[in-house]
């Protein structure tokens, strides 16, 4: 995978996220923003966010070697669902 950074500030927070990912855990806890409420905290497996990104790319029609800009905080599920 390539990733390319346009705001260096930001690779912490990619690469901390992707340990997450490829740790032995099935599962990750995300949150939400809170734009309706509260934020809450989730407990996901990996194979849902999997599905949920594969669907993401279909409809954005992205695919292998395409980028896409990460414009949302990878502190909530909205910024890991486009990682």
């Amino acid at each position: 995978m390539d990733i390319v950074y346009h705001d260096l500030s930001r690779m912490h927070e990619v690469k901390t996220f992707i340990d997450e990912w490829n740790n032995s855990s099935n599962y990750l806890e995300v949150k939400t923003s809170g734009s309706t409420g509260e934020p809450k905290i989730h407990r996901l497996t990996k194979g849902f966010l999997k599905k949920s990104a594969e669907r993401t790319l279909s409809y954005f029609n992205l695919t292998s070697g395409m980028k896409a800009g990460l414009c949302l905080s990878l502190s909530t599920i909205a910024g890991k669902m486009m990682v």
